[in-house]
């Protein structure tokens, strides 16, 4: 039995996702498929739309057999941190044969080349990197300067693209694993990953969140928004999404801003202690905070060339979490003071959603294991940390979904009546 892996936020899951299912299990003939998917916050520095259920159910609605959720300090991180959690759950399955990834060029050969430049580092690429940053420049820039020196403009202009970006951090931790798990690059097709036009034949999450969230400030049509929407989503999606609308209950970071705005007055002193907070880009967010009435309106005004709009959004989420750089220095394997002791401390991943299939796959991990092996969650109320740093990662997975559910409707009209660590994964029957 054959198992390819994908990692992916869903954030929402349209069309384009259920192709990139559908070509992964054909490119690879696997028989099954397992998902390690965002949970309320994700990559891009931001909440979902729709709660992490909703999204892993229509994964496996839609090609998907068992949907496994990232805790949340690697799936609102950099690219780098984001490939790393993702990659050492699905290594640690011990079951996943294929990890299929989304791909600008599909040229699997230059993107596992610059993977491997990047994973060892030999001498000539370092004093490359080293001579650039003498010269002033920022160190991506200087990165991707000796790249296009050692490789040539076709490798270099793969760092521009964001799938691709991705599709080389993720080999990059299968290297740094050792990982057994070959690699699958599946040509995206029509729109790009920041492409905000709608009317392409698989619009991306990007074109769709445009046109909900342009929805959600504004007077609209919501007959035209779900015409729209059915072209682009699958039904039980499109549903989901119309109901959010109408309901004013789909969510952002700027539904925060109020309570983002009192934890930083409160921690303005302390406020390097968090994660991302460095090289002066506190100054700025303090400096334009009293005056913003908008997340938006901050953003805006902090943004430069060196703090882009999406690395502020992620250093806003890890303030409001609270996501300090200590402890994700433990996280990343950085701490020389708790590096023994968090050696051994495994990975861990929660089940959000699985059919027949799924179930079969969750036996499967579960006699696959070893000491170093993934824990699984089924019941988040009845699991117990095997590690202190364990006990870490689910402290921030808890305080971002309870507070994620404070504000999700559905959550308080009793839909899902108990809090976070109380719901149970959605099973599909086949």
């Amino acid at each position: 039995m054959k198992t390819v892996g994908i990692v992916a936020e869903y954030n929402p899951f349209h069309l384009g996702h259920r192709y990139h299912i559908e070509k992964a299990r054909q490119q690879t003939g696997a028989d099954s498929v397992v998902v390690a998917m965002s949970g309320n916050l994700v990559q891009r520095g931001d909440l979902s739309l729709t709660d992490k259920f909703i999204r892993a159910e229509e994964a496996v609605r839609n090609g998907a057999d068992l949907v496994l959720e990232i805790p949340v300090c690697y799936s609102c991180q950099s690219a780098e941190i984001f490939a790393k959690g993702s990659i050492e759950i699905l290594d640690s399955l011990r079951v996943v044969d294929f990890l299929a990834f989304g791909s600008e060029s599909a040229d699997l050969c230059s993107i596992k080349k610059i993977a491997d430049i990047l994973t060892y580092e030999d001498e000539a690429f370092s004093r490359s990197i080293r001579s650039y940053l003498s010269e002033g420049m920022s160190y991506p820039l200087a990165r991707q300067k000796a790249l296009a020196q050692i490789t040539g403009a076709d490798e270099q202009s793969i760092m521009s693209s964001s799938n691709d970006i991705l599709a080389i951090e993720y080999l990059k931790n299968l290297n740094r694993l050792g990982s057994s798990i070959t690699p699958v690059a599946v040509k995206r097709v029509s729109s790009t990953y920041n492409d905000e036009s709608i009317d392409r034949l698989f619009p991306s999450a990007t074109a769709i969140r445009k046109l909900i969230l342009e929805n959600k400030a504004s007077t609209f049509n919501l007959k035209e928004t779900q015409r729209l929407l059915m072209r682009s989503v699958p039904q039980g999606m499109a549903s989901e999404l119309a109901r959010g609308i109408s309901e004013d209950n789909l969510l952002c970071l700027d539904d925060f801003y109020p309570e983002l705005k009192a934890v930083m007055f409160r921690e303005q002193t302390e406020i390097k202690r968090f994660f991302e907070v460095n090289e002066g880009i506190e100054n700025l967010i303090l400096r334009n905070l009293p005056a913003c009435h908008s997340l938006e309106e901050l953003i805006e005004k902090a943004k430069t060339k060196r703090y882009t709009r999406t690395r502020i959004r992620r250093t806003l989420l890890n303030i409001l979490i609270g996501i300090t750089r200590s402890d994700m220095e433990r996280i990343l394997g950085k701490s020389e003071q708790h590096c023994e002791t968090d050696r051994n401390s495994r990975p861990y991943a929660r089940v959000l959603a699985f059919n027949d299939r799924g179930r079969i796959l969750l036996r499967r991990i579960n006699e696959s294991r070893d000491d170093s092996s993934a824990d699984i969650i089924n019941k988040a109320a009845a699991f117990e940390a095997s590690s202190e740093l364990q006990q870490i990662k689910l402290r921030y997975d808890r305080i971002a979904n309870n507070m994620y559910y404070s504000k999700f409707k559905a959550y308080r009209k009793g839909i899902r009546t108990e809090n976070d660590i109380m719901m149970s994964p959605v099973y599909i029957r086949d």
